[in-house]
């Protein structure tokens, strides 16, 4: 999962041990490989699904994950000085400013496809008997 990923990162990152450092840009690699798609930036969701007042489905791209990962690149790096990371963040802040809404209409047109899909067969379902 993402946030234990992140959580197993951000101990990494932070001690003075180089294979620490190492396993920490493992990390920060399986993120990048893992991101949502299909949105402007770079972001990253649930690896499931999850009900809220709406059904969202997984991998949908969630303020709280996309941020909480974006510290840990930002932390990263501050630690390396490595201009890529900071890239990253720039990327996140464009899903943050560009794609956050298409996020949440996305997530509304879904779960109403899972509804009227859900209704329509429970309809076809009374109708027979």
């Amino acid at each position: 999962n993402t946030i234990h990923r992140y959580s197993l990162f951000l101990k990494l990152l932070f001690s003075n041990d180089k294979n620490y450092l190492l396993s920490a840009k493992k990390y920060a690699k399986w993120l990048l490989n893992n991101q949502s798609k299909g949105f402007a930036g770079i972001s990253w969701g649930y690896p499931f699904d999850w009900l809220s007042p709406l059904l969202i489905p997984k991998n949908t791209p969630s303020a709280v994950v996309t941020s909480i990962v974006g510290d840990g690149f930002y932390s990263l790096y501050k630690a390396t000085g490595d201009i890529d990371y900071l890239e990253i963040c720039n990327q996140i802040s464009i899903f943050f400013t560009t794609s956050l809404n298409e996020t949440q209409a996305s997530i509304k047109s879904n779960t109403n496809k899972h509804t009227n899909n859900h209704t329509n067969k429970h309809t076809t379902n009374n109708s027979d008997t």
